[in-house]
């Protein structure tokens, strides 16, 4: 778990950062970056900066999904009630029997 001392200005990051691995970390990070024939400094800094990117890539997805779902519930809603008056319209129901109709139909 990361430890906070205080909040830190975003003009008082320091260039270099620090951090410890435990052995079997460190272990797999010195094998692939040795595969790789970069240093693992290189490529624990590369890893670092992809998962801040990949980070606020998912924020964006994850925010269009919730604005699908709500559009899809709207859409939902708004299907509902034009069977129903379709039903009740042209159909030969009366208002219980399309009620029941769309429930037993569209989950509604």
């Amino acid at each position: 778990m990361p430890r906070t001392k205080k909040s830190i200005a975003e003009d008082s990051v320091p260039a270099t950062i620090g951090f410890r691995l435990d052995p079997e970390t460190a272990a797999a990070l010195l094998s692939n970056a040795s595969s790789l024939k970069i240093s693992p400094h290189e490529l624990a800094r590369h890893y670092v900066v992809k998962a801040l990117q990949d980070s606020e890539a998912s924020d964006g997805v994850e925010k269009s999904l919730e604005q699908l779902a709500a559009h899809l519930i709207a859409m939902r809603r708004d299907l509902v009630i034009s069977v129903e008056t379709l039903l009740l319209t042209a159909g030969d129901l009366n208002e219980e029997e399309a009620h029941e109709w769309v429930r037993r139909n569209l989950g509604k």
